[in-house]
């Protein structure tokens, strides 16, 4: 069950970090739409998934993030200052999975 989780997690973290580096690059607007929603809810779900796990850190992180991206209330911030932050949270994603992973083997 630990793994199925671990997996479905480790789908949305990589399909979020392809999103937010894919944002990264000159796209249409409408893009930049699809990125505020799809980070909002991948970030929730991230959240929720850590808060249940009781890792109360990562979880306020992935909280703090769907707030910065929600398309509700938007943050309006230069595009120079989105396309390091796009850059960023897709780093930490990818070393999200890398740590994730990691820990699975340590557990085996």
């Amino acid at each position: 069950m630990k793994n199925e989780s671990l997996i479905g997690t480790g789908l949305l973290k990589f399909g979020l970090a392809i999103v937010f580096l894919v944002a990264s690059t000159k796209m249409p607007y409408k893009y930049y739409e699809f990125v505020r929603v799809a980070g909002f809810v991948g970030f929730l779900i991230l959240a929720f998934t850590e808060y249940q796990k009781l890792n109360k850190t990562l979880a306020l992180f992935w909280l703090l993030s769907a707030i910065i991206i929600n398309p509700l209330k938007k943050v309006v911030l230069h595009k120079e200052y989105w396309m390091v932050s796009d850059v960023t949270l897709a780093v930490i994603l990818i070393i999200s999975i890398y740590i994730d992973v990691k820990r699975i083997k340590s557990e085996d």
